[in-house]
């Protein structure tokens, strides 16, 4: 059994100064939220193994909230991959991780995140705000074996509830 989160980044800052897309900040609501999320599943004991991040601003800021807020113990890789990806470029980089690891955590943006949970778990439509957490358990012993439908959704947490 393998675990899989996928991690929105936080509330970014459309009014700050950055001169592209992928260079936009988070504003101080995606700061709060990215931090509750982290102290959220530090608390309750959900902690990936290794995360694999998006290399843009926001993203890499979110989780950097999450890891020092949850007092979390992982590694973290960053990847350029998972900027401009779809469902099927992070099904691919997921599929490349070590079966070794356990846990996995994606840290991405929408369509992509959205759009990857309905794959995995075979049904349902979720909408994906910022900051939120999708959590799956996987019947797989590899994660080269992740396959659309293997996947049951144990729990998704907005960032607002908590």
């Amino acid at each position: 059994m393998k675990t899989l989160f996928l991690f929105r980044h936080a509330k970014s800052d459309w009014h700050a100064e950055f001169g592209t897309d992928f260079e936009r900040p988070l504003n101080k609501r995606g700061q709060r939220a990215a931090g509750a999320m982290g102290k959220f599943l530090g608390s309750v004991g959900a902690l990936p193994d290794l995360v694999l991040c998006s290399s843009a601003v926001r993203t890499r800021k979110t989780l950097q909230r999450a890891v020092r807020a949850g007092s979390w113990e992982c590694e973290i890789e960053y990847l350029d991959e998972l900027y401009t990806g779809n469902p099927s470029h992070v099904l691919r980089v997921i599929r490349e991780v070590s079966k070794s690891v356990d846990s996995l955590m994606v840290v991405g943006h929408e369509t992509a995140m959205s759009e990857t949970t309905s794959l995995v778990i075979g049904r349902a439509s979720l909408r994906f705000p910022t900051a939120a957490v999708a959590c799956m358990q996987l019947d797989i012993q590899r994660w080269k074996d992740l396959s659309a439908g293997s996947g049951r959704l144990r729990f998704f947490v907005p960032a607002k509830l908590l």
